[in-house]
């Protein structure tokens, strides 16, 4: 009963309802695998920095909405994104410490 979600226009749950807005923030990242299996992800761009075993991630559906979420680690993910021929983008680190080798 209370842990029901409200609906929105069209029979989506309120958060995925959001999520596709342009510029959408605090998607979840059940949400974000869900949009890739069903092939609607077009480009990932991981974030520089990870911290704490997460890394910062932003994607493009095949609309042109974006999304960002902070996302666990998940050892699998590159094969899916290249199996569902998903752009992916490592962006640089935006500072601190650098791990690669000068």
């Amino acid at each position: 009963m209370g842990g029901r979600r409200r609906r929105a226009d069209g029979g989506l749950p309120e958060l995925l309802a959001q999520d596709l807005g342009a510029g959408a923030q605090g998607a979840s990242y059940s949400q974000f695998l869900d949009q890739v299996d069903t092939g609607n992800v077009q480009k990932v761009a991981f974030g520089g920095d990870t911290r704490g075993g997460t890394s910062q991630i932003t994607y493009t559906t095949r609309g042109g909405q974006s999304s960002t979420i902070t996302a666990p680690f998940d050892r699998d993910l590159i094969n899916v994104l290249r199996t569902k021929n998903v752009e992916i983008v490592q962006e640089e680190p935006s500072s601190g410490i650098s791990l690669a080798r000068s």
